[in-house]
């Protein structure tokens, strides 16, 4: 085993708060401002305070990370320190998403109707060369959503300078621009929250899905071990029904049209049947219910 020196933090956001995981490092917020930019307001803190460059690699991982997951912290280091050199390293929270959903702007456009479209005119406003309509298939070894990943100090200053400070620096500047205001404004979610940190979420999984120079190793999936992962009845039939031949479609690199096609019409009947059930059962990771997508 090559034991690699890593700084995985959780973030802390209020007084009296303890770690979740004790293999990681607390991070106390201490800023508060803008609050409404969620995962995206603490990546930028965590890169401007520069102590991603006291480690091989790091990563702010939330509290939710084990209940999502299904590891440990202590088993996400024995997986980093197990895994061969890289540049960065991800744990995909939704291994079942692989199977009915494309990519993330197929699941997103879905699930947050659109963001695809607010996305891309943030993209195109600060300059970043990424067309998301024409995005490639993604599969296990490039999702992640979650923001579940820790990253060399080589990786946090490419995805830092080429996608986050140029987001930070248009929001920041242009605050009542219809581009800064439509990425604000809040889209359906088991919690209130804007558009802006599931931008910011797909975007990670779309940076190491388009660059080719980065050294990507992920948490091992398949079809068998995402069964471990389906929150609910609609996840197991769509795994256990397709996840072969798309397990095979992946490895192949061969992705025919009418899979893709499919897929399109899993993420659509996957929302329908999203809505329903948790409007009556709890999400596992929240708790609670939610009434989402309803039409009044």
């Amino acid at each position: 085993m090559n034991e690699k020196t890593l700084g995985i933090f959780e973030p802390l956001y209020a007084e009296g708060q303890t770690l979740h995981e004790a293999a990681f490092q607390a991070l106390k917020l201490h800023n508060n401002n803008h609050a409404e930019w969620r995962e995206f307001r603490i990546l930028l803190d965590f890169y401007k305070s520069r102590q991603y460059q006291q480690y091989d690699y790091s990563g702010v991982i939330s509290p939710k990370f084990t209940l999502k997951t299904m590891i440990s912290g202590q088993k996400l280091i024995d997986f980093i320190n197990e895994s061969e050199q890289a540049d960065i390293y991800i744990i995909n929270a939704f291994p079942p998403l692989a199977y009915i959903s494309y990519n993330v702007w197929m699941h997103g456009e879905v699930f947050h109707p659109g963001i695809t479209r607010r996305a891309q005119d943030l993209l195109t406003a600060c300059n970043i060369d990424i067309n998301l309509y024409s995005l490639p298939r993604q599969n296990h070894s490039t999702l992640c959503y979650s923001n579940f990943w820790l990253g060399a100090p080589r990786f946090w200053q490419l995805y830092a300078e080429e996608i986050l400070i140029p987001i930070e620096n248009y929001l920041l500047n242009n605050p009542d621009s219809a581009i800064s205001k439509g990425v604000l404004e809040n889209t359906t979610h088991t919690d209130p929250a804007p558009f802006l940190p599931f931008i910011i979420e797909r975007l990670l999984s779309t940076f190491i899905t388009l660059r080719h120079d980065i050294k990507v190793v992920a948490y091992s999936q398949d079809h068998i071990k995402s069964l471990t992962y389906c929150l609910n009845d609609f996840e197991r039939e769509v795994v256990a029904g397709i996840g072969e031949v798309i397990d095979k479609a992946d490895a192949e690199d061969n992705y025919p049209p009418l899979l893709k096609q499919t897929q399109e019409v899993y993420t659509r009947l996957y929302k329908h049947y999203f809505s329903e059930y948790y409007s009556t059962h709890p999400h596992p990771h929240t708790g609670y219910t939610a009434k989402l997508f309803k039409k009044p």
